[in-house]
Protein backbone atom coordinates (compact mmCIF):
# COMPACT_ATOMS: atom_id res chain seq x y z
CA UNK A 1 0.00 0.00 0.00
CA UNK A 2 1.43 3.33 -1.04
CA UNK A 3 0.22 6.52 0.56
CA UNK A 4 1.59 9.91 -0.48
CA UNK A 5 3.19 12.06 2.18
CA UNK A 6 0.65 14.82 1.59
CA UNK A 7 -2.26 12.48 2.15
CA UNK A 8 -0.70 10.94 5.25
CA UNK A 9 0.03 14.39 6.66
CA UNK A 10 -3.57 15.39 6.03
CA UNK A 11 -4.76 12.38 8.02
CA UNK A 12 -2.55 13.37 10.94
CA UNK A 13 -3.84 16.94 10.79
CA UNK A 14 -7.45 15.75 10.81
CA UNK A 15 -6.74 13.45 13.75
CA UNK A 16 -5.13 16.34 15.62
CA UNK A 17 -8.04 18.64 14.89
CA UNK A 18 -10.37 16.06 16.41
CA UNK A 19 -8.71 16.66 19.75
CA UNK A 20 -8.77 20.43 19.26
CA UNK A 21 -12.45 20.27 18.35
CA UNK A 22 -13.28 18.36 21.51
CA UNK A 23 -11.32 20.83 23.63
CA UNK A 24 -12.99 23.81 21.94
CA UNK A 25 -16.41 22.35 22.54
CA UNK A 26 -15.60 21.94 26.22
CA UNK A 27 -14.40 25.53 26.48
CA UNK A 28 -17.61 26.75 24.86
CA UNK A 29 -19.70 24.72 27.29
CA UNK A 30 -17.76 26.03 30.26
CA UNK A 31 -17.78 29.64 29.07
CA UNK A 32 -21.44 29.77 28.20
CA UNK A 33 -23.13 31.38 25.21
CA UNK A 34 -21.94 34.81 24.17
CA UNK A 35 -24.91 36.46 22.51
CA UNK A 36 -24.09 37.99 19.15
CA UNK A 37 -20.82 36.10 18.68
CA UNK A 38 -20.48 33.80 15.66
CA UNK A 39 -20.29 30.05 16.24
CA UNK A 40 -17.34 28.26 14.59
CA UNK A 41 -16.93 24.47 14.49
CA UNK A 42 -14.11 22.59 12.74
CA UNK A 43 -14.82 19.11 11.38
CA UNK A 44 -12.98 16.36 9.59
CA UNK A 45 -13.31 12.95 7.98
CA UNK A 46 -10.66 10.31 7.30
CA UNK A 47 -11.40 7.19 5.25
CA UNK A 48 -8.77 4.52 4.56
CA UNK A 49 -9.39 1.74 2.01
CA UNK A 50 -7.72 -1.60 1.36
CA UNK A 51 -8.79 -4.25 -1.12
CA UNK A 52 -8.02 -7.39 -3.09
CA UNK A 53 -9.27 -8.16 -6.62
CA UNK A 54 -9.64 -11.33 -8.68
CA UNK A 55 -11.41 -12.22 -11.92
CA UNK A 56 -11.03 -12.02 -15.68
CA UNK A 57 -12.06 -8.38 -15.73
CA UNK A 58 -9.75 -7.24 -12.92
CA UNK A 59 -8.88 -3.58 -13.55
CA UNK A 60 -5.72 -1.63 -12.97
CA UNK A 61 -6.01 -0.77 -9.30
CA UNK A 62 -4.41 0.21 -6.01
CA UNK A 63 -4.25 -2.17 -3.07
CA UNK A 64 -4.94 0.67 -0.67
CA UNK A 65 -5.43 4.42 -0.53
CA UNK A 66 -6.52 7.36 1.56
CA UNK A 67 -10.05 7.74 0.23
CA UNK A 68 -10.81 10.88 2.21
CA UNK A 69 -8.80 13.30 4.38
CA UNK A 70 -11.34 16.08 4.67
CA UNK A 71 -10.73 19.16 6.80
CA UNK A 72 -13.50 21.72 7.09
CA UNK A 73 -15.12 24.41 9.15
CA UNK A 74 -18.72 25.50 9.65
CA UNK A 75 -19.64 28.91 10.99
CA UNK A 76 -22.94 30.58 11.76
CA UNK A 77 -24.07 33.96 13.01
CA UNK A 78 -27.49 33.83 14.55
CA UNK A 79 -30.21 31.62 13.07
CA UNK A 80 -29.99 33.01 9.54
CA UNK A 81 -26.38 33.23 8.27
CA UNK A 82 -24.07 30.26 7.71
CA UNK A 83 -20.70 29.54 6.10
CA UNK A 84 -18.93 26.30 5.23
CA UNK A 85 -15.57 25.47 3.64
CA UNK A 86 -14.01 22.02 3.22
CA UNK A 87 -10.73 20.87 1.65
CA UNK A 88 -9.65 17.30 0.90
CA UNK A 89 -6.00 16.83 -0.20
CA UNK A 90 -6.75 13.15 -0.89
CA UNK A 91 -8.93 14.24 -3.84
CA UNK A 92 -6.12 15.41 -6.09
CA UNK A 93 -8.30 16.76 -8.92
CA UNK A 94 -11.11 18.19 -6.79
CA UNK A 95 -9.71 19.06 -3.34
CA UNK A 96 -12.19 21.88 -2.68
CA UNK A 97 -15.53 20.39 -1.65
CA UNK A 98 -18.32 22.40 0.03
CA UNK A 99 -17.46 26.10 -0.11
CA UNK A 100 -20.63 28.15 0.27
CA UNK A 101 -22.64 30.64 2.30
CA UNK A 102 -26.27 30.24 3.35
CA UNK A 103 -28.92 32.76 4.28
CA UNK A 104 -32.34 31.92 5.70
CA UNK A 105 -34.90 34.44 4.45
CA UNK A 106 -38.38 33.82 5.80
CA UNK A 107 -37.95 30.05 5.81
CA UNK A 108 -36.29 29.93 2.37
CA UNK A 109 -32.69 28.70 2.64
CA UNK A 110 -30.55 30.44 0.02
CA UNK A 111 -27.06 29.12 -0.77
CA UNK A 112 -24.28 30.52 -2.94
CA UNK A 113 -20.96 28.84 -3.70
CA UNK A 114 -19.53 25.42 -4.55
CA UNK A 115 -22.29 22.97 -3.63
CA UNK A 116 -24.10 19.84 -4.75
CA UNK A 117 -26.85 20.52 -7.30
CA UNK A 118 -30.24 19.08 -6.25
CA UNK A 119 -30.25 15.53 -7.61
CA UNK A 120 -30.53 11.97 -6.22
CA UNK A 121 -30.55 10.78 -2.62
CA UNK A 122 -27.26 8.87 -2.86
CA UNK A 123 -25.65 11.94 -4.46
CA UNK A 124 -26.77 14.10 -1.52
CA UNK A 125 -25.57 11.57 1.06
CA UNK A 126 -21.99 11.92 2.27
CA UNK A 127 -19.68 8.99 3.09
CA UNK A 128 -20.87 8.70 6.74
CA UNK A 129 -24.49 8.26 5.57
CA UNK A 130 -23.87 5.43 3.09
CA UNK A 131 -24.76 1.78 3.70
CA UNK A 132 -21.67 0.81 1.67
CA UNK A 133 -18.19 2.31 1.33
CA UNK A 134 -19.19 3.79 -2.04
CA UNK A 135 -22.34 4.67 -3.95
CA UNK A 136 -24.00 2.41 -6.52
CA UNK A 137 -23.20 2.37 -10.25
CA UNK A 138 -25.84 5.00 -11.26
CA UNK A 139 -23.70 7.58 -9.46
CA UNK A 140 -21.85 7.69 -12.78
CA UNK A 141 -24.84 9.56 -14.21
CA UNK A 142 -25.00 12.15 -11.41
CA UNK A 143 -23.56 15.67 -11.60
CA UNK A 144 -20.74 16.88 -9.36
CA UNK A 145 -20.40 19.93 -7.15
CA UNK A 146 -20.69 23.23 -9.00
CA UNK A 147 -20.51 26.92 -8.18
CA UNK A 148 -24.00 28.38 -8.21
CA UNK A 149 -27.01 29.60 -6.28
CA UNK A 150 -29.88 27.51 -4.91
CA UNK A 151 -33.03 27.89 -2.85
CA UNK A 152 -34.53 25.29 -0.52
CA UNK A 153 -37.99 25.36 1.07
CA UNK A 154 -39.48 22.71 3.33
CA UNK A 155 -42.55 21.75 5.27
CA UNK A 156 -43.00 19.09 7.93
CA UNK A 157 -43.22 16.25 5.38
CA UNK A 158 -41.73 17.71 2.19
CA UNK A 159 -38.86 19.73 0.81
CA UNK A 160 -37.92 21.22 -2.57
CA UNK A 161 -34.67 22.68 -3.86
CA UNK A 162 -33.80 24.38 -7.16
CA UNK A 163 -30.76 26.18 -8.48
CA UNK A 164 -28.55 27.39 -11.31
CA UNK A 165 -24.89 26.35 -11.43
CA UNK A 166 -21.72 26.86 -13.44
CA UNK A 167 -18.50 24.84 -13.30
CA UNK A 168 -16.78 23.13 -10.37
CA UNK A 169 -14.70 25.45 -8.20
CA UNK A 170 -11.57 23.37 -8.82
CA UNK A 171 -11.89 23.98 -12.58
CA UNK A 172 -12.26 27.74 -12.24
CA UNK A 173 -15.53 29.62 -12.02
CA UNK A 174 -17.15 29.58 -15.45
CA UNK A 175 -20.75 29.57 -16.66
CA UNK A 176 -20.20 28.41 -20.25
CA UNK A 177 -22.03 25.12 -19.59
CA UNK A 178 -24.69 25.97 -16.98
CA UNK A 179 -26.75 23.40 -15.09
CA UNK A 180 -30.34 24.17 -14.08
CA UNK A 181 -32.04 21.66 -11.80
CA UNK A 182 -34.54 20.88 -9.06
CA UNK A 183 -35.30 18.08 -6.59
CA UNK A 184 -38.38 17.47 -4.44
CA UNK A 185 -39.13 14.87 -1.75
CA UNK A 186 -42.20 13.86 0.24
CA UNK A 187 -42.54 11.59 3.27
CA UNK A 188 -46.18 10.43 3.61
CA UNK A 189 -45.08 8.33 6.60
CA UNK A 190 -42.57 9.80 9.04
CA UNK A 191 -42.45 8.42 12.55
CA UNK A 192 -39.64 7.64 14.97
CA UNK A 193 -38.92 4.14 13.60
CA UNK A 194 -40.96 4.09 10.39
CA UNK A 195 -40.42 6.28 7.33
CA UNK A 196 -41.57 6.24 3.71
CA UNK A 197 -39.72 8.58 1.33
CA UNK A 198 -40.66 9.51 -2.25
CA UNK A 199 -38.52 11.79 -4.37
CA UNK A 200 -37.54 12.90 -7.82
CA UNK A 201 -35.21 15.31 -9.59
CA UNK A 202 -34.48 16.71 -13.03
CA UNK A 203 -31.74 18.92 -14.41
CA UNK A 204 -30.41 20.10 -17.75
CA UNK A 205 -26.79 20.82 -18.58
CA UNK A 206 -25.43 22.58 -21.65
CA UNK A 207 -22.34 20.94 -23.13
CA UNK A 208 -19.47 22.38 -25.15
CA UNK A 209 -19.31 19.59 -27.71
CA UNK A 210 -18.25 16.75 -25.43
CA UNK A 211 -19.55 14.59 -22.58
CA UNK A 212 -18.64 11.31 -20.90
CA UNK A 213 -20.16 9.05 -18.25
CA UNK A 214 -18.88 6.08 -16.26
CA UNK A 215 -18.14 4.74 -12.78
CA UNK A 216 -15.68 2.26 -11.21
CA UNK A 217 -16.92 -1.10 -9.79
CA UNK A 218 -18.14 0.58 -6.56
CA UNK A 219 -14.63 1.12 -5.22
CA UNK A 220 -12.26 3.92 -6.11
CA UNK A 221 -9.33 1.55 -5.65
CA UNK A 222 -10.10 0.62 -9.26
CA UNK A 223 -8.38 3.20 -11.44
CA UNK A 224 -10.68 2.71 -14.41
CA UNK A 225 -14.47 2.56 -14.78
CA UNK A 226 -16.37 -0.71 -14.92
CA UNK A 227 -18.30 0.74 -17.87
CA UNK A 228 -17.87 4.05 -19.69
CA UNK A 229 -19.62 5.92 -22.45
CA UNK A 230 -16.38 7.08 -23.99
CA UNK A 231 -16.08 10.56 -25.51
CA UNK A 232 -19.18 11.74 -27.33
CA UNK A 233 -18.17 14.57 -29.66
CA UNK A 234 -20.92 16.82 -30.90
CA UNK A 235 -22.82 16.79 -27.59
CA UNK A 236 -24.83 19.99 -27.16
CA UNK A 237 -26.43 19.13 -23.81
CA UNK A 238 -28.00 16.44 -21.67
CA UNK A 239 -31.00 16.12 -19.38
CA UNK A 240 -30.92 13.99 -16.23
CA UNK A 241 -33.87 12.61 -14.32
CA UNK A 242 -34.22 10.31 -11.35
CA UNK A 243 -36.86 8.77 -9.08
CA UNK A 244 -36.27 7.82 -5.43
CA UNK A 245 -37.97 5.40 -3.06
CA UNK A 246 -36.72 4.74 0.46
CA UNK A 247 -38.03 3.72 3.83
CA UNK A 248 -37.32 2.38 7.29
CA UNK A 249 -39.20 -0.04 9.50
CA UNK A 250 -37.47 -0.51 12.83
CA UNK A 251 -33.96 -1.86 12.16
CA UNK A 252 -34.63 -2.46 8.43
CA UNK A 253 -33.99 0.21 5.81
CA UNK A 254 -34.46 0.12 2.03
CA UNK A 255 -33.31 2.61 -0.59
CA UNK A 256 -33.58 2.56 -4.38
CA UNK A 257 -33.33 4.91 -7.35
CA UNK A 258 -33.76 4.94 -11.12
CA UNK A 259 -31.64 7.29 -13.26
CA UNK A 260 -31.98 8.33 -16.89
CA UNK A 261 -29.85 10.67 -19.01
CA UNK A 262 -30.92 11.88 -22.46
CA UNK A 263 -27.92 13.15 -24.46
CA UNK A 264 -28.47 15.67 -27.26
CA UNK A 265 -25.87 15.40 -30.01
CA UNK A 266 -25.26 16.86 -33.43
CA UNK A 267 -25.42 13.27 -34.68
CA UNK A 268 -27.42 10.47 -33.08
CA UNK A 269 -28.91 11.21 -29.67
CA UNK A 270 -28.46 8.70 -26.86
CA UNK A 271 -30.27 7.62 -23.70
CA UNK A 272 -28.40 6.03 -20.78
CA UNK A 273 -30.00 4.35 -17.76
CA UNK A 274 -29.10 3.03 -14.34
CA UNK A 275 -30.64 1.94 -11.08
CA UNK A 276 -29.96 0.33 -7.72
CA UNK A 277 -31.81 -1.23 -4.81
CA UNK A 278 -30.19 -1.70 -1.42
CA UNK A 279 -31.43 -2.95 1.92
CA UNK A 280 -29.87 -3.05 5.38
CA UNK A 281 -30.65 -4.57 8.75
CA UNK A 282 -29.24 -3.18 11.98
CA UNK A 283 -28.60 -6.34 13.98
CA UNK A 284 -28.44 -4.38 17.24
CA UNK A 285 -31.92 -2.89 16.78
CA UNK A 286 -31.23 0.77 15.97
CA UNK A 287 -33.02 2.67 13.18
CA UNK A 288 -31.46 4.76 10.44
CA UNK A 289 -32.64 8.34 11.00
CA UNK A 290 -34.30 10.47 8.35
CA UNK A 291 -32.48 13.76 7.70
CA UNK A 292 -34.92 16.64 7.48
CA UNK A 293 -33.64 19.25 9.93
CA UNK A 294 -34.44 22.91 9.45
CA UNK A 295 -31.59 25.00 8.09
CA UNK A 296 -29.64 22.10 6.56
CA UNK A 297 -28.47 22.28 2.97
CA UNK A 298 -29.23 18.61 2.30
CA UNK A 299 -32.61 17.31 3.41
CA UNK A 300 -34.76 14.37 2.44
CA UNK A 301 -32.41 11.40 2.85
CA UNK A 302 -31.56 8.47 5.11
CA UNK A 303 -28.84 9.32 7.59
CA UNK A 304 -26.22 7.57 9.69
CA UNK A 305 -27.35 5.23 12.48
CA UNK A 306 -26.19 5.96 16.00
CA UNK A 307 -25.27 3.10 18.28
CA UNK A 308 -27.55 2.70 21.29
CA UNK A 309 -24.54 1.40 23.24
CA UNK A 310 -21.49 3.19 21.78
CA UNK A 311 -17.91 2.14 22.39
CA UNK A 312 -15.99 4.57 24.59
CA UNK A 313 -13.98 4.98 27.78
CA UNK A 314 -17.13 5.78 29.78
CA UNK A 315 -19.89 4.24 27.63
CA UNK A 316 -18.57 0.68 27.64
CA UNK A 317 -20.92 -0.46 24.85
CA UNK A 318 -20.41 -2.68 21.81
CA UNK A 319 -21.57 -0.29 19.08
CA UNK A 320 -24.08 -1.00 16.32
CA UNK A 321 -23.78 -3.71 13.66
CA UNK A 322 -25.41 -3.58 10.23
CA UNK A 323 -25.57 -6.01 7.29
CA UNK A 324 -26.49 -4.72 3.84
CA UNK A 325 -26.99 -5.98 0.28
CA UNK A 326 -27.23 -4.08 -3.01
CA UNK A 327 -27.75 -4.70 -6.71
CA UNK A 328 -27.07 -1.94 -9.22
CA UNK A 329 -26.92 -1.50 -12.99
CA UNK A 330 -25.54 1.06 -15.43
CA UNK A 331 -26.36 0.85 -19.15
CA UNK A 332 -24.19 3.12 -21.30
CA UNK A 333 -25.04 1.69 -24.72
CA UNK A 334 -27.56 3.13 -27.16
CA UNK A 335 -27.52 2.71 -30.97
CA UNK A 336 -23.77 2.50 -31.24
CA UNK A 337 -23.11 5.29 -28.73
CA UNK A 338 -21.39 4.29 -25.50
CA UNK A 339 -19.39 1.21 -24.61
CA UNK A 340 -20.78 -0.71 -21.71
CA UNK A 341 -23.48 -2.38 -19.69
CA UNK A 342 -22.49 -3.13 -16.10
CA UNK A 343 -24.03 -4.87 -13.10
CA UNK A 344 -22.91 -5.29 -9.51
CA UNK A 345 -23.95 -7.28 -6.48
CA UNK A 346 -22.54 -6.14 -3.14
CA UNK A 347 -22.60 -7.27 0.49
CA UNK A 348 -21.39 -5.28 3.49
CA UNK A 349 -20.96 -5.68 7.22
CA UNK A 350 -20.49 -2.41 9.12
CA UNK A 351 -19.57 -1.79 12.74
CA UNK A 352 -20.60 1.67 13.96
CA UNK A 353 -18.41 1.84 17.06
CA UNK A 354 -19.58 5.31 18.12
CA UNK A 355 -20.56 8.59 16.44
CA UNK A 356 -16.96 9.06 15.29
CA UNK A 357 -15.76 5.66 14.01
CA UNK A 358 -16.97 2.92 11.70
CA UNK A 359 -15.43 -0.13 10.03
CA UNK A 360 -16.90 -1.77 6.92
CA UNK A 361 -15.96 -5.07 5.30
CA UNK A 362 -17.59 -5.58 1.91
CA UNK A 363 -17.65 -7.82 -1.15
CA UNK A 364 -18.41 -6.65 -4.70
CA UNK A 365 -19.22 -8.88 -7.67
CA UNK A 366 -19.07 -6.65 -10.75
CA UNK A 367 -19.72 -7.70 -14.34
CA UNK A 368 -19.38 -5.74 -17.58
CA UNK A 369 -20.60 -6.88 -20.99
CA UNK A 370 -18.92 -6.10 -24.28
CA UNK A 371 -15.32 -5.98 -25.45
CA UNK A 372 -12.85 -5.87 -22.60
CA UNK A 373 -15.56 -6.83 -20.12
CA UNK A 374 -15.62 -9.63 -17.59
CA UNK A 375 -16.35 -10.33 -13.95
CA UNK A 376 -14.52 -8.78 -11.03
CA UNK A 377 -14.53 -10.06 -7.45
CA UNK A 378 -13.38 -7.51 -4.87
CA UNK A 379 -12.94 -7.81 -1.12
CA UNK A 380 -12.76 -4.39 0.53
CA UNK A 381 -12.06 -2.92 3.97
CA UNK A 382 -12.91 0.65 4.96
CA UNK A 383 -11.72 2.34 8.18
CA UNK A 384 -13.48 5.66 8.71
CA UNK A 385 -13.30 8.30 11.41
CA UNK A 386 -14.94 11.70 11.79
CA UNK A 387 -15.35 14.54 14.22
Amino acid sequence: MQVGRTRLAACLVVAGLAGVSGASAQQTDDGGDRAGWPSVAPYGLVALDAGAFTGAGTPDRDDGEVRRALIGVRASHGPHLGLEAAYDPAAEDTPWKNVFATLDVGGVLLAAGNQKPPFSMQFQQELPHLMFPERGLPFGLSPRRRVGVSANVAGELWQAQAGVFGSNLNDGVEFDTPLVGARATYTPIRRARTTLHLGGAVNHTDADGRAAFGFPPETLLAREPLVASGPMPGTTGFTRGNLELAGTRGPVSVQGEYHLVAVDRAGADAVFRGGYVQAAWLLTGETRPYVHAKGQMRRGMLGRPRAAAPVGPTAGGTGAWEVAARVSTLDLRDDGVGRGDGRTFSLALTWFANPHARVTASYVNAHADGAGGGTIHAGLLRLQGKF
